[in-house]
């Protein structure tokens, strides 16, 4: 599949047919199979809800930019925890930064352009209709900071 990235930059992402589960030996092997953690999981959950606004008049890819700081608050809300000021905040936002960065290296998110944003990767461009469509009907759970 063809996938256009920021800059105009084209690439292509292969994936298997949707009625095909690959197989890639013993799934409980650490050297070959890697579980997402709860923060990279959180962090996809929110960049996804916030760059796919309208689920069911769109696919999430391409989606929409958002500000990296509003996925951030989706994932560690500033007046809902123990931790609110200064270097306490940092700290609570470090994980999903590091969340960010992981997903972008990945391919679930673009590249970072340099502008504070955050958009949907070749990865997403990639997932099946079936996976689309229960995403759609789990759109609610998805985390989101903002007031809808």
């Amino acid at each position: 599949m063809e996938v256009a990235l920021p800059g105009g930059v084209r690439g292509v992402v292969v994936r298997w047919a949707p009625d095909v589960e690959p197989v890639s030996g013993v799934v409980a092997d650490s050297e070959t199979h890697r579980e997402a953690t709860p923060s990279q999981l959180l962090t996809l959950g929110a960049a996804l809800r916030l760059c796919w606004p309208d689920p069911d008049r769109s696919s999430p890819y391409p989606g929409r930019a958002v500000a990296e700081e509003d996925v951030l608050a989706a994932c560690a809300p500033r007046d809902g925890g123990l931790l609110r000021e200064g270097i306490a905040l940092i700290g609570q936002a470090s994980a999903y930064r590091y969340a960010l960065r992981t997903l972008r290296a990945c391919g679930y998110l673009a590249p970072d352009a340099g502008d504070g944003l955050v958009r949907l990767g070749p990865m997403v461009a990639a997932w099946s209709e079936r996976d689309i469509d229960e995403l759609r009907r789990g759109y609610g759970c998805l985390p989101c900071a903002l007031r809808e």
